[in-house]
């Protein structure tokens, strides 16, 4: 690599890692009120996301001048091009996938053995709630405030009816809210149905993986019965029939 071709690459590095004050960031987190904790494993996370960005898109460009010596005023622009869609993919937006169904049933448990001791259902809710994370959590957590304030329960368990998790549990909340109807029993049917949800869930998984296991298995068995098995057969069939003729 010449000398012009290195400059380049530094100074697109340069470029690219150069990055905001982080006091900045400290302050505008501060007042959105997010926890130090939460802000500093998100600023690690984004700083992993940018040096990995800033690999790529190095090693792009590194490669491109390697291969293509002629060409060394568009090693920055690639590296760069690189770096931009590194930085994009690792930054795009993730759905973020459903609770374990494990831990929900653990969760409904939890709840139906607070309610069937006699605990108020907005405590009963935070108490399951503690032993959840994320939107799931702060959707039952919502809920157990509301109820504590006295909202009625088809609009303190709107948010939790909106996510997958809790769908079932804000429906069962609100029907035995207008009928009165024992809710700790519903909740112990729905942790039942969810550990049966997951050993289905869990023996499908076994019998794919048993499945995908015998594919490369018979990919390397079956050449290999092919040369040694039947390919002497047959030559020796077709030297037969060529010195009969």
């Amino acid at each position: 690599m010449t000398a012009q071709a290195l400059a380049a690459l530094v100074l697109a590095t340069a470029l690219v890692v150069a990055p905001g004050s982080p006091s900045t960031r400290r302050r505008l987190s501060a007042l959105q009120g997010q926890p130090r904790a939460e802000h500093d494993a998100d600023a690690r996370a984004a700083l992993r996301r940018r040096w990995l960005a800033v690999v790529v898109g190095l090693s792009v460009g590194g490669c491109f001048i390697a291969f293509a010596p002629g060409s060394v005023l568009l090693g920055p622009v690639v590296a760069a091009v690189a770096w931009y869609g590194a930085r994009w993919w690792l930054s795009r937006p993730v759905t973020p996938s459903e609770a374990d169904p494990l831990v929900l049933a653990a969760a409904w448990d939890m709840l139906a053995a607070c309610l069937k001791s006699g605990m108020p259902v907005p405590v009963a809710v935070r108490v399951a709630a503690e032993r959840l994370s994320g939107r799931t959590r702060a959707a039952l957590v919502e809920a157990a405030d509301l109820l504590a304030l006295g909202a009625d329960p088809a609009v303190a368990w709107r948010s939790a009816a909106d996510l997958p998790e809790t769908t079932r549990l804000a429906r069962a909340a609100r029907g035995t809210a207008r009928s009165g109807a024992a809710l700790a029993h519903l909740v112990h049917e729905l942790a039942v149905a969810l550990r049966a949800t997951a050993t289905e869930r869990a023996e499908s998984l076994a019998q794919r993986a048993a499945v995908l296991i015998s594919a490369p298995l018979g990919a390397c068995f079956l050449p290999a019965f092919l040369c040694l098995g039947v390919a002497p057969v047959v030559v020796g069939l077709a030297n037969g029939l060529l010195t009969t003729w």
